[in-house]
């Protein structure tokens, strides 16, 4: 198969820019072995030999002349550290939950390692082989199979890897909608937090939704913590104000009382029909979200209310779940969620507040922080971007400054 390199200049997200990586690398591997085969310098013939997929990239256009025995097209549902699951589905996206298979991926297609820090993630489609040896070390009484390409995605949602910069780390692709989950209180809601993942969806072009859970702690600290109600309340309707839509709910309520609650019910609209990824601070309550749509299989929740209310996670790797009437892509807690470097031009215009006065600054790539003339500085002094957000901005933009280092910190 002959391949067809990507553009340079058409490269404008960290999607295609993995891709280009896969491709290039994998080409100057093919030329290599060209060269050795022109040199007449032969290979002792091993029961592995080569196949028409080691000749292919790892990433291709699946299509039915593929799905032919023993391939088969699949959804990536979870993915561990040496293999996954994937449930088998056709070409138009029915999934077949139960026909699940445990895989791994070929290591002749690990062409990314040193960009990327999972080669599959959930939410993929990709072709497989199914094997008749066992996969070691698996524990799992499953068909077993091996990933041999990777369908091109749609999307992809990233953050930098918080083990190794140079990294990135995909959490899920071919989603809809991205639903920032957190909770006032148990643990405190971390506004900075839900800022970069805005800011990530809007870098991917997603549509977003804030869900904020635990609103009956919130209630109770109308008494205790007033001026703790009164700033999340405020912080809330500035996010509805500038277009994003913000949902208040008690994931623990009884069914009745939630059937009679408008922003759970605009929830479900969200969901119906999507694939959706779910994502946020550990201990925010995802897992008891999703059991609130009927999933397949229930998420486990914490019953220890002591580690609960410290924020500790319950579900350990990203699963790909069916609901009523649409798919959630539920996702460990996350403490903490780098941004790849982003330069001030391309992240104002993730700031629907910061990105119309962007543009009037006297400087085309201000960095809107010690310049003169910057228009963002002026609305800031004046009250109309808060200062909470033009922080955030400024902890995103120079992650080695001091608001940086805080804005991890926070």
């Amino acid at each position: 198969m002959k391949i067809k390199k990507i553009n340079k200049k058409d490269i404008d997200s960290h999607e295609y820019l993995d891709k280009f990586k896969k491709v290039e690398k994998f080409s100057l591997l093919s030329n290599k072995k060209q060269n050795r085969k022109d040199k007449k310098i032969s290979r002792s013939s091993s029961p592995s030999d080569k196949s028409q997929e080691e000749t292919d990239s790892f990433i291709k256009t699946i299509g039915p002349e593929d799905i032919v025995n023993p391939y088969f097209y699949a959804k990536v549902v979870e993915v561990h550290k040496q293999y996954a699951f994937v449930s088998s589905q056709d070409l138009d996206g029915r999934i077949n939950f139960n026909d699940i298979y445990i895989v791994t991926t070929a290591k002749k297609n690990l062409i990314s390692q040193k960009s990327d820090r999972n080669f599959i993630c959930v939410g993929d489609n990709v072709l497989c082989r199914l094997e008749t040896t066992n996969l070691k070390a698996s524990g799992y009484d499953l068909p077993q199979a091996t990933v041999v390409h990777l369908n091109p995605r749609t999307n992809s949602f990233t953050r930098q890897d918080p083990f190794l910069s140079s990294r990135i780390h995909t959490l899920a692709s071919n989603i809809d909608n991205i639903i920032v989950v957190s909770s006032f209180l148990a643990p405190t809601i971390r506004w900075r937090l839900i800022d970069r993942y805005l800011v990530m969806a809007e870098y991917n072009g997603m549509p977003c939704t804030i869900v904020l859970n635990k609103k009956d702690l919130l209630n109770e600290s109308k008494k205790e913590d007033p001026s703790f109600y009164t700033d999340s309340m405020e912080k809330v309707e500035y996010y509805r104000s500038i277009g994003y839509r913000v949902l208040l709910l008690e994931a623990t309520a009884s069914s009745r009382k939630l059937s009679h609650d408008d922003d759970f019910r605009q929830l479900k609209d969200i969901l119906k029909d999507k694939i959706s990824l779910l994502s946020g601070h550990s201990g925010v309550g995802k897992s008891s979200l999703v059991n609130l749509f009927h999933p397949e299989l229930l998420q486990a929740v914490e019953p220890n209310n002591d580690i609960f209310y410290k924020g500790r996670h319950t579900t350990t790797f990203t699963s790909f779940i069916k609901i009523d009437q649409g798919y959630l892509i539920d996702t460990p807690g996350i403490r903490s969620f780098n941004i790849p470097t982003i330069d001030s031009i391309t992240l104002s215009a993730c700031f629907p507040d910061i990105h119309p006065y962007s543009l009037k600054c006297s400087y085309r790539e201000c960095g809107h922080d010690s310049e003169p003339g910057c228009m963002v500085k002026k609305m800031v002094q004046e009250g109309i971007i808060p200062q909470w957000r033009y922080q955030s901005f400024l902890s995103i933009l120079n992650p080695s400054s001091r608001e940086g280092r805080a804005g991890l910190k926070e």
